[in-house]
């Protein structure tokens, strides 16, 4: 056990055991107060930078509560990336001041130690999450999120994959924190290279903040020119533009090293200056949101430069220290790797669903059972093996780290097979499929002397209510032996994503020969916070919810409708059904109805086109996330975003499309012929 030094006049006693744990890999290396002595490579924890991890960690477990008053707790992950730069430069430059180099084997042997084992754990109960409570949506992403986890690369794959920090209509994976897992590992590959080199090279603190000076700047630039306002999840995600918090710990800690902020802690006033990023930490916490531009456009620098200022107030005496440093946020810090492992997989297990709690009761039990298991991995697991009580030789570990990747890679490969049965829900015995009630029984099917062709290929183009609920209307209709296909895409929409969608259709009805192609777009145009107006291909500047705007929706509406039957497919356009957002997506609830009539318009101007009614999913036409069966029992018909459907909703929405289908395909005798086929007219 390492001795801790005596407490600073005025200050408070040292915690006793075992919070003053054995200093390990992230302990605090630090100049000696005036007075001291020469740098040591080994001095006691400073409980001040334990109670920075404790309040991180609380803020991003706040955050992911759903608390509408810690908006901005995500930020708590940024104040995480510059203490970490900052701690494992200081291991760095202490072990060289010690030996005069670095050995590279030796420093990832420790963040081995210090990481492997819990996040095995962390996986393995993704696994078993995966297979008791996860959608086929979750299961069908659980592979590639554990293989993208085990190899530190969570943050590319979610970039690459388009994914949002958010989530949208998708449950989250229940491995979607690993993403600033992989983004500190790749940095714990990258910078002891450099260190080593510089250090063999006998490099000045100067020369060292001049190269990761550089490397700031680097990082700054990439921020500026990968900003795009429609695709921020490449600036949260990207390790490039996120290296600029670690960068600013590992610059703070070779100006300590230098021996540069001692003259701040000489100012007069300094304790209260202390306070001030303490302060602003809080209240970015509070106040920030997710959709906030400004953090994409260079904000997140302003918030490592909060960190830095944190961070220095903790290594001084007075009331910042001391406040940090107190009792709780102290153990907080030190379990704070196991909080932020389990924590996100139990918060998605523990659900109002699956225990039946909901409000403060619902809060308290995930909390308790994420502590719970945060201190049994911390004694159990994660300090023996990195204090080497539990010391596996060599050989042991390199033949059991990559066995236990490879089991969870067959296990979840295993558990991922089942997705398809759990993407497909039971909605038949719902009131709402009585023909009265969809609407479909005022369309009747003229007399025909010949038989009516079969329908064996359907395509749907449209944007996340088509395609979350896509693999409901693949089952539904393999069951009848009709092939189906899907264009478009989550998170898009009809004007902003025109080119990409028109093209694909256009593809589709060349390969894929629809007989009917199903169209959707619900409801926005894919703004942003920051933006109010639309700019057309000829430049003309739009407001958004103008007619001329929604003018331009149709039009682009039309064009889709024209390319659907060109080929003689018939064409249907979905009535979306209302919604309840809470301003999630946006205005959408005012829009769904205003879109929803203009498809009623191009129906009436192509007589041909056809309607999929979804606007009857409602309690007589307001938004209900329950429907009632034969027998009067609720059934869960929408998610908790008030936007998209559960399996149950999605299996009610395969069912109305295929009693519109078959009415309108009866309606027109089956594929339209040359004169049948609609145009992008403007009429009516």
């Amino acid at each position: 056990m390492t001795a801790v030094s005596p407490p600073a006049p005025g200050s408070r006693p040292p915690i006793p055991d075992p919070v003053a744990a054995v200093l390990d890999d992230d302990a605090v290396v630090h100049p000696a107060e005036p007075g001291g002595t020469h740098f040591q490579p080994h001095l006691p924890r400073r409980f001040a930078l334990d109670g920075i991890r404790g309040l991180a960690v609380l803020a991003v477990v706040l955050y992911h509560l759903d608390l509408s008053w810690m908006s901005g707790g995500f930020l708590g992950v940024s104040l995480f990336f510059t203490l970490s730069g900052f701690l494992i430069t200081n291991l760095v430059l202490a072990e060289e001041s010690k030996t005069g180099g670095l050995a590279l084997g030796s420093f990832w042997s420790r963040r081995g130690r210090r990481l492997l084992p819990a996040m095995l754990v962390a996986l393995a109960l993704a696994v078993v999450f995966g297979y008791l409570a996860a959608d086929a949506d979750q299961l069908r992403r659980l592979p590639g999120d554990v293989w993208s986890s085990l190899g530190y690369v969570t943050n590319w794959r979610f970039i690459l994959a388009g994914d949002a920090y958010g989530a949208g209509y998708q449950e989250p994976s229940p491995l979607a924190h690993f993403w600033s897992l992989a983004i500190e590992e790749q940095f714990y590959l990258v910078f002891p290279l450099v260190a080593a080199l510089l250090v063999r090279r006998n490099a000045s603190r100067r020369t060292w903040f001049g190269v990761f000076g550089a490397v700031l700047v680097a990082s700054m630039v990439a921020t500026i020119l990968l900003y795009d306002r429609s695709d921020t999840a490449r600036i949260y995600f990207g390790t490039d533009t996120r290296m600029a918090e670690l960068v600013a710990g590992v610059l703070l800690a070779v100006a300590v090293r230098m021996e540069l902020p001692d003259r701040l802690r000489r100012m007069p006033g300094w304790q209260a200056i202390a306070a001030v990023p303490l302060v602003a930490a809080v209240l970015l916490w509070v106040l920030v949101d997710l959709s906030d531009q400004w953090l994409y456009r260079g904000g997140l620098w302003l918030v490592a430069l909060a960190s830095c200022g944190l961070i220095l107030a903790a290594l001084g005496h007075g009331p910042v220290p001391t406040l940090l440093g107190v009792r709780p946020l102290v153990w907080l810090g030190l379990l704070s790797y196991g909080i932020y492992l389990y924590h996100w997989p139990i918060f998605r297990w523990l659900d109002e669903s699956s225990t039946g709690l909901d409000g403060a009761s619902l809060v308290a039990v995930r909390l308790g059972v994420t502590m719970a298991a945060a201190i049994a991995s911390y004694v159990l697991v994660e300090k023996p093996i990195r204090t080497r009580r539990v010391d596996l030789p060599g050989p042991v570990v390199a033949v059991a780290l990559p066995l236990s990747a490879l089991v969870l890679g067959l296990a979840t490969w295993q558990v991922a097979g089942d997705a398809d049965s759990r993407a497909v829900g039971d909605a038949s015995d719902l009131a709402i499929l009585d023909p009265s009630r969809s609407g479909t029984s005022e369309v009747t099917a003229p007399p025909t002397t010949a038989p009516l062709p079969p329908v064996e290929r359907i395509l749907f183009m449209g944007d996340s209510l088509v395609h979350q609920a896509y693999p409901s209307f693949e089952a539904h209709f393999a069951e009848q032996g009709i092939e189906t296909m899907a264009v478009g895409g989550a998170g898009q929409t009809l004007l902003e994503h025109q080119d990409e969608w028109l093209s694909e259709l256009s593809d589709a009805v060349v390969s894929f020969d629809p007989d009917v192609v199903v169209l959707e777009a619900c409801c926005g145009y894919g703004d942003l916070i920051d933006r109010r107006q639309w700019v057309t291909e000829d430049g003309r500047v739009l407001e958004l919810d103008s007619p001329e705007l929604w003018a331009e929706w149709r039009s682009v509406a039309a064009k889709a409708t024209e390319i659907a039957g060109s080929a003689g497919a018939v064409p249907l356009w979905v009535l979306a059904p209302p919604a309840n957002t809470n301003g999630f997506y946006g205005p959408i609830e005012g829009r769904i109805p205003v879109a929803n009539e203009l498809y009623r318009d191009l129906a009436a101007c192509e007589a041909t086109v056809g309607l999929v009614d979804w606007s009857v999913v409602s309690d007589d036409g307001e938004y209900t996330a329950y429907l009632p069966d034969a027998d009067g029992n609720d059934v869960k018909v929408r998610v908790d975003d008030g936007l998209h459907f559960t399996p149950e909703g999605g299996d009610l929405l395969s069912r109305l499309t295929d009693q519109s289908m078959t009415t309108w395909w009866a309606t027109t005798g089956g594929r339209l012929d040359e004169g049948e086929r609609p145009v992008a007219a403007d009429c009516g």
